[in-house]
């Protein structure tokens, strides 16, 4: 069975421009048309009369959705968002380690799909290597405790140093797994965001360019194509 993933940071729906345009947003994402989407700095703009709650613009878009809000410094609530063709089910929405900085969550959720079960995290990593590497320690012991033939790591993981503790641990979990260039939109060059799979194939994974991605947000969504395999 093939599916489509996809990940994206909407920078609370502010483009490179630094202008607020949810529009804009959903244009990116209905042209993707992923299966599956996770979706990192969902904040409802408080100041903007149109913005939609979670559950709103995953409709517009065409999706359910599982929110996961978490309170940032001065009151705003930043919310992680896994958007979803088909209903999930056993959803739990976790809160990470973090450095006394922003919290930072994970949203687990399994899938059933034709070729069998499929456990889908869904987060977006801290800002200092320690901390990533500690959030993705416990991301990889709660996946550990579902019995999901396949599992996918979606979202934001700001990886920055291939040395650090993060990468490390990413590239023992997903051998020989590359990530494209998606941040800053307009030039990119760093590799934050990431789609990860085992022990299913990924025959495409690119960044997102088309439907003026680039000035949607700071970062371009990535897109995989993926082919599920059983596992043994």
């Amino acid at each position: 069975m093939s599916l489509k993933l996809a990940t994206y940071n909407v920078h609370k729906l502010v483009g490179s421009d630094g202008k607020w345009n949810e529009a804009r947003v959903l244009n990116v994402i209905r042209a993707m048309d992923a299966d599956i989407l996770a979706i990192q700095e969902f904040v409802v703009a408080t100041d903007q009369p149109a913005a939609s709650s979670p559950t709103a613009f995953a409709a517009a878009a065409g999706y359910h959705v599982i929110s996961q809000p978490l309170m940032r410094p001065h009151g705003m609530i930043q919310h992680n968002l896994l958007l979803t063709r088909e209903p999930a089910k056993d959803v739990a929405l976790i809160e990470l380690p973090r450095d006394g900085r922003e919290p930072r969550g994970v949203i687990l959720a399994d899938m059933d799909t034709e070729n069998g079960s499929l456990s889908v995290a869904a987060t977006h990593l801290g800002l200092t290597p320690q901390t990533r590497q500690r959030q993705l320690a416990q991301i990889f012991m709660e996946c550990g405790k579902r019995n999901a033939e396949c599992v996918a790591l979606l979202g934001d993981l700001n990886t920055v140093f291939p040395w650090e503790g993060a990468a490390r641990l990413l590239r023992r979990a997903f051998p020989g797994q590359k990530q494209p260039h998606g941040f800053p939109a307009k030039w990119p060059f760093l590799r934050l965001d990431a789609i990860h799979l085992r022990p299913a194939n990924i025959m495409a994974l690119r960044a997102f360019t088309e439907a003026g991605a680039h000035a949607a947000s700071d970062h371009l969504p990535l897109i995989a194509d993926v082919v599920f395999s059983r596992a043994g």
